[in-house]
């Protein structure tokens, strides 16, 4: 598997590399949907999207990765103060709906 992991990484470095941007996984919006805090690497743009919502950790830091885990585990106000916040952003800036009317807005001004 690593083999397989190593090409997709270098694939989306190139992506990265090209174009200056990352993409955001659905995950991400998935969890906080479902009021989790998350903890993201700080590549590209995805921490843009967590506006106190999680944590995050400097891309390839092991050990950041697990402090930021251990953190959400030993503070579960905390944690649940950001899971709410992820489920608020959602709700006000990134559902599916608010998306379909910016693109049929778009698409009525384009017309």
């Amino acid at each position: 598997m690593a083999p397989f992991n190593t090409k997709r990484d270098e694939g989306r470095r190139k992506l990265y590399d090209k174009y200056g941007f990352w993409w955001c996984p659905i995950k991400l919006f998935e969890y906080m949907a479902m009021a989790r805090p998350v903890v993201v690497s700080d590549v590209g743009e995805i921490t843009a999207y967590l506006d106190g919502a999680g944590l995050t950790y400097r891309e390839g830091d092991t050990r950041g990765l697990a402090e930021s885990i251990l953190r959400l585990l030993n503070n579960l106000e905390e944690s649940s103060r950001m899971g709410e916040r992820g489920r608020r952003l959602i709700l006000e800036k990134y559902s599916w709906e608010l998306h379909a009317r910016r693109i049929e807005q778009i698409l009525t001004a384009l017309a």
